[in-house]
């Protein structure tokens, strides 16, 4: 019996060329899924940025509604008057280092501590105020917020007097960690008055040596110096009494005047000679 033939599988077709469009069009396509998926990714991370903005900018925006709503000078109050001293800042030519647009000397010097100067410079930031007359200065505050400003907040300043910007002497050094409020300047040693405790100076700087987490610009939120107030000291009577030494005739009331100390401006003994020690 003859054997079958062996079953033969018909010739496998050659495989056609691919053709070079194919290559490309199949090369774009990958291109163009992977472009697909970055911007996907991009996205997302980008969203999330701002999800994350928004949800810190909302909540600075409650803080200071909340700050507000209840000043810090509510938890350290300080009234000048009642201590016979008078604010004297708005008699000095003030300048700083550097400072970005619309948050210089004039956010610096506004009673609302939402506003602030920031520094747009090299380190170290300073800032000048400078007097066009010996002043007895007997307090100096600044007004930090680390809670607002983080890595803008100063660490490090030091305080610099003279009558000029030849002869600058520092008179204190403050160093912080987490500041939030009115913070009072020592004068302990600065020798001035019976008490040593006078600053006179025509120049006062303040040096921010250093901010919090090597930050580079700076925030100062606010700056108050205070000399003592003498019509204060001296009572509505000796108002009364300069009030009449300006009328013609009141001779007893002009007599009466010119043995009253002056105001603070008008002191002739704070024209002495500068000292600081």
């Amino acid at each position: 019996m003859p054997l079958p033939e062996a079953t033969r599988l018909p010739p496998t077709p050659p495989t056609p060329p691919i053709a070079e469009e194919d290559v490309d069009l199949v090369a774009g396509q990958m291109r163009l899924l992977d472009l697909l998926r970055g911007r996907t990714l991009d996205a997302g991370r980008v969203q999330r940025e701002a999800s994350q903005e928004a949800f810190a900018a909302a909540t600075r925006k409650l803080t200071n509604k909340m700050r507000h709503q209840v000043p810090m000078e509510i938890d350290n109050p300080f009234d000048p008057s009642a201590l016979g001293l008078k604010e004297i800042g708005n008699l000095a030519s003030w300048t700083v280092s550097s400072c970005k647009p619309g948050c210089g000397v004039e956010a610096l010097r506004d009673d609302d501590t939402g506003l602030f100067w920031q520094s747009d410079g090299p380190q170290p930031h300073h800032l000048n105020i400078h007097f066009s007359r010996l002043v007895s200065i007997l307090s100096i505050r600044l007004f930090l917020d680390f809670e607002a400003d983080e890595s803008y907040t100063p660490t490090r300043i030091a305080l610099l007097a003279g009558t000029g910007y030849h002869d600058l002497i520092p008179f204190a050094s403050l160093s912080f960690e987490q500041p939030k409020g009115w913070i009072d300047v020592p004068l302990d040693h600065v020798g001035g008055g019976p008490d040593g405790k006078t600053l006179r100076a025509f120049l006062v700087q303040i040096k921010i040596v250093e901010n919090h987490q090597n930050g580079k610009d700076t925030h100062v939120r606010g700056l108050k110096i205070y000399a003592r107030d003498d019509r204060a000291s001296r009572g509505l009577e000796a108002l009364l009494g300069e009030a009449a030494e300006e009328v013609p005739g009141k001779t007893k009331a002009r007599k009466q005047g010119s043995g009253m100390e002056r105001s603070w401006l008008l002191e002739p003994d704070w024209m002495s000679e500068a000292e600081l020690r």
